[in-house]
């Protein structure tokens, strides 16, 4: 399965902990609000990319 598509069907209701988790294993200095509205923000472009049969492309710049 494509990272795409895992994101895509992540639940709702498990969001925050998949902002937990990926805070844990990789803390880019955000606090808990910030991670789990990028971690929405992510879920909701996989999901509109799966949908249109598109492909899904992110890059992460820190800063």
């Amino acid at each position: 399965m494509s990272a795409r598509d895992t994101l895509a069907e992540v639940d709702d209701a498990r969001l925050p902990e998949v902002a937990q988790k990926w805070l844990n294993e990789h803390p880019f200095g955000l606090d808990d609000e910030h991670a789990l509205d990028l971690v929405r923000e992510l879920v909701a472009l996989a999901r509109r990319a799966k949908e249109s049969d598109r492909l899904l492309y992110c890059w992460w710049i820190p800063g």
